[in-house]
């Protein structure tokens, strides 16, 4: 196990570990970047296999550390409200990730090592462009994992990655569609109080156009075409949306 590395947040400390070529953040000193006045309660929250225990040095000695690895830090960025939660995901970003990747090690970057991204967000001509690019997109990988795709994608909107869907896409343009009609009126059956959750609408709606040899459009796109067919929904416990009014046949 390396030694601890000390980087420094908006003259926070904030101490790396590589473990086994992992990095490693001292739990505490992440919440107190966050602005977590009870670093045990929001470590508690961190499972089991996304943290650990070290031994370092501090002013009364030799103490044991509750430390993170990085997918741990990742949740408690994305997970924390304060208002420097915004600011300390961009520095790790933009500054200690980079300094990972190109050196393959932890290093404190000298004072007119510039790592932020050029203004048009992807220089891959540049090698620190390149480390910045990738360390973006190893903070929404780590998003998607820990959280699932919608967390993913609003991951990769934050950091500034580049808009994957254009705004002229098929997807999103009014007009009839035909599969999605013929589907409804073979699939679905009005019932008066039922309720049928949107994701097993869509599995359903996808799989029948695979059954007929059509690419299914997006869940995005289905959403926003059932509401714009006067489609009633309700939120249910547990983030889940229902369609109102309508049950799958059998």
């Amino acid at each position: 196990m390396g030694a601890l590395i000390q980087f420094a947040f908006e003259q926070r400390p904030v101490r790396v570990l590589d473990r086994a070529g992992e990095p490693w953040f001292v739990g505490r000193d992440v919440c107190a970047a966050l602005g977590h006045s009870n670093s045990r309660k929001s470590l508690s929250r961190i499972p089991a296999d996304e943290k650990g225990v070290t031994v370092g040095d501090t002013l009364g000695g030799e103490q044991e550390m509750v430390i993170i690895s990085e997918a741990g830090m990742y949740r408690l960025v994305l997970t924390s409200r304060t208002p420097a939660a915004e600011r300390f995901k961009t520095w790790v970003v933009a500054e200690v990730l980079p300094s990972i990747r190109r050196t393959g090690a932890y290093a404190l970057p000298a004072a007119n090592d510039d790592l932020a991204l050029p203004d048009d967000g992807l220089d891959f001509d540049s090698e620190d462009g390149r480390s910045a690019v990738l360390a973006k997109l190893a903070f929404v990988r780590h998003a998607g994992r820990t959280f699932g795709r919608c967390a993913a994608q609003e991951a990769w909107r934050r950091v500034g990655l580049p808009d994957v869907a254009p705004a002229a896409a098929p997807d999103y343009l009014p007009g009839p569609e035909p599969d999605l009609a013929l589907w409804q009126a073979q699939r679905l059956r009005q019932v008066a109080g039922a309720g049928t959750r949107t994701t097993a609408l869509y599995a359903d709606y996808a799989g029948w156009c695979r059954q007929h040899d059509r690419p299914p459009r997006s869940l995005a796109w289905f959403g926003r075409r059932l509401r714009a067919e006067g489609w009633q929904f309700r939120k249910q416990g547990g983030g889940f949306i229902t369609a109102m009014g309508v049950t799958l046949a059998a």
